[in-house]
C-alpha cells in the first residue's frame, strides 16, 4: 500500500515505509557529559589554582569562549566553550573561592566531552525501511528532532463466514450445527498484529449470497478472508463466487 505520513505518538507498532536518515548531527555540538569544569588541558598545570571565569548550564544559548589558564563551571548537557577541550568531574576538584586545584589528574584529553555527530552525523540512515517502531525508536526519532514519518498503513481487512452449520459460540446448538470458531482464531490473530477486520459478514450457503457478500467486502477491503465453502460439494460456492467477481 501506498506509504501514509504519521505523527509520531500515533507509531507505535508501525512499520516504516522508507528510510529515515538524521536531519542534524546529535549531538548537535560537543557537549559536557559531567557536572564539573571545562578547561584547555594544555594550558593548565597540576596542583595550580585555576580561576573560574563564568558558568555553562544547559541550555544556554550563548556562545561561550574560554581563556588560557582558565576553567569554565559547566553542567551535562551544556555546550562545550570555544578553546576548551577537556572537562574535569567536580568530585576532581577542590573549590577555593573562586579558584580550583585539580587533585586527580587522571584523565586525558578530552574526557568526558561528547562530540558533535558521535552518535549519529546529519546525513546518516537512523532508521531503514522495514524497521516496526516501539516507543524507544519513537524517543530516538524525536530527540533527532523529527516529527512524523512515512509509514506502511494497516490495510482495510474484511472477514467472509460461510456455512449453514455454523452457530456463534454462547447460542443454543443444535442437531448437525457446530460453533463457529475460525473468525476468533482470526481475529485474534489480527490483534496481535495491531489490526482489526473493518467489515464482517456471515452468509448462508447460497450461491447469489456469496456473491453478493464477497463483491461487497472488496469494494471496501484491501484484503478479504474469506472462511468455508472452498471444496467442491454442491453447495461450495466460494471459488465460483471468486470468479464472478473477477478474483
Amino acid at each position: 500500500l501506498p506509504a501514509s505520513i504519521l505523527e509520531l505518538n500515533l507509531c507505535v507498532g508501525k512499520v516504516l515505509a522508507v528510510d529515515i536518515v538524521s536531519p542534524l548531527n546529535s549531538p548537535p555540538f560537543a557537549q559536557s557529559a559531567m557536572d564539573g569544569y571545562a578547561v584547555n588541558l594544555g594550558s593548565v598545570r597540576s596542583e595550580t589554582p585555576i580561576e573560574v571565569m563564568g558558568i555553562a548550564q544547559a541550555g544556554d544559548t550563548a556562545v561561550l569562549s574560554l581563556e588560557a589558564g582558565k576553567a569554565i563551571r559547566i553542567f551535562t548537557g551544556a555546550a562545550i566553550p570555544a578553546g576548551a577541550d577537556t572537562v574535569v568531574m567536580q568530585e576532581h576538584v577542590e573549590l577555593e573561592g573562586n579558584f580550583i586545584r585539580i587533585k586527580n589528574h587522571a584523565f586525558t584529553l578530552g574526557t568526558h566531552i561528547r562530540k558533535m555527530g558521535s552518535q549519529i552525523k546529519k546525513g546518516e540512515i537512523a532508521l531503514r525501511a522495514g524497521k516496526r517502531l516501539n516507543p524507544g525508536l519513537i524517543g530516538y526519532l524525536a530527540g533527532l528532532g523529527i516529527k512524523e514519518v512515512p509509514i506502511v498503513p494497516a490495510p482495510k481487512l474484511g472477514l467472509i463466514l460461510t456455512g449453514k452449520e455454523l452457530v456463534m459460540p454462547g447460542e443454543e446448538l443444535q442437531h448437525g450445527q457446530i460453533y463457529e470458531s475460525n473468525s476468533w482464531m482470526l481475529e485474534a490473530l489480527m490483534q496481535g498484529a495491531g489490526l482489526s477486520f473493518l467489515f464482517k459478514k456471515t452468509v448462508d450457503d447460497f450461491e447469489e449470497d456469496v456473491i453478493a457478500a464477497i463483491e461487497e467486502g472488496l469494494s471496501c477491503c484491501d484484503v478479504l478472508l474469506v472462511s468455508g465453502g472452498i471444496s467442491v460439494g454442491d453447495f461450495d460456492f466460494v471459488e465460483r463466487a471468486f470468479h464472478k467477481n473477477g478474483v
